[in-house]
C-alpha cells in the first residue's frame, strides 16, 4: 500500500537534484505515493541544509530512531556510477583521499 510510503530525497549538490524528477516519473507517481509524502531536499547554505534535513529526519513521525538518534530507513536506493562511485563520491578523488581510507 504505497499511500502509506514516504519518500526522502537527499543529495550532495545542493540546488542540482537531476534525480528527482526521474525518481517523481519512474516511481513516486506510478506507485501513487502522494506527493505531500515526498520529501525533498533543503534549500540554503550546505550547514542550513544539512541541519534541516538532520531535524526532518530526526523529528519525521514515519521514521524511527534508534538509541544514538540515527534515524532507521526500511528502504535505501542508490545510484551507482559507472566506476562505482556513490553519491559523487569517487574511487581515488580527493574528498575520499582526505579521510585517509581507502581509494
Amino acid at each position: 500500500d504505497f499511500s502509506k510510503v514516504h519518500v526522502f530525497f537527499t543529495n550532495e549538490r545542493l540546488g542540482s537534484n537531476r534525480s528527482y524528477q526521474g525518481a517523481l516519473d519512474a516511481f513516486v507517481m506510478r506507485c501513487g505515493v502522494p506527493l505531500p509524502q515526498v520529501h525533498g531536499c533543503p534549500e540554503g547554505t550546505p550547514a542550513q541544509a544539512a541541519a534541516a534535513y538532520a531535524k526532518l529526519l530526526t523529528s519525521h513521525p514515519s521514521i524511527e530512531v534508534n538509541q544514538d538518534s540515527l534515524p532507521s530507513f526500511d528502504l535505501m536506493l542508490l545510484g551507482v556510477g559507472e566506476d562505482s562511485h556513490v553519491g559523487s563520491l569517487h574511487p581515488n578523488s580527493e574528498y575520499i583521499q582526505e579521510t585517509g581510507e581507502g581509494k
